[in-house]
């Protein structure tokens, strides 16, 4: 993954003050080998996918489940920020942030973390979008249609795995979209 490579590359291991090391790796699928008594929804031998942050606790986003938009900066994040990532043998955590994987879905469950960021993103197109006084002229067309992207154009910079999966969801919804980067003569993209 381009972020833990660049973290080691670039020395920008982000460890809790009271520690010297963290486990690296944010993205993972794994196997329940255990659970709790009060643990509802996962059982041993399921196959699962974890998030990645853990909201600060305080502030509103936070509080109702919406981690990404932070707004206190106090959020950490399983090998990025602050907490120990998905590289080591056992992982535990809260019921809340555990994905249970569906055994037709397995091949492509590592994908899960990068997916989230480009429907993140895709959902707040949409929001912002909804907001502006222009609109495509098709009445079925609107931002809360499935056909929502039907009228519109879209340029994703960037070829790696978040742009193409950007691309793939934004063609599923009916965008015009074209994928743009910039990569050596002998590179596979081209």
């Amino acid at each position: 993954d381009g972020t833990d490579f660049n973290m080691i590359r670039h020395k920008l291991q982000d460890i809790a003050e009271s520690r010297d090391e963290m486990a690296m790796g944010h993205e993972m699928i794994g196997q329940v080998e255990a659970v709790g008594t009060a643990v509802k929804s996962l059982a041993p031998g399921d196959l699962v996918t974890m998030t990645v942050r853990r909201g600060c606790g305080k502030c509103h986003p936070c509080l109702h489940n919406q981690s990404d938009m932070c707004r206190t900066g106090e959020y950490t994040e399983r090998g990025i920020h602050k907490l120990d990532g998905y590289l080591a043998r056992f992982s535990v955590d809260r019921e809340q942030y555990i994905v249970r994987v569906p055994p037709e879905l397995v091949g492509l469950a590592v994908l899960t973390e990068p997916l989230s960021i480009c429907e993140k993103a895709i959902d707040q197109i949409r929001i912002i979008q909804s907001r502006l006084p222009w609109t495509c002229p098709h009445p079925d067309h609107t931002f809360t249609s499935d056909t929502w992207g039907v009228c519109l154009n879209a340029l994703v910079v960037g070829a790696g795995p978040l742009g193409l999966l950007a691309t793939a969801l934004l063609r599923l919804n009916g965008v015009q979209t074209w994928t743009s980067d910039i990569v050596p003569e002998d590179s596979i993209k081209v």
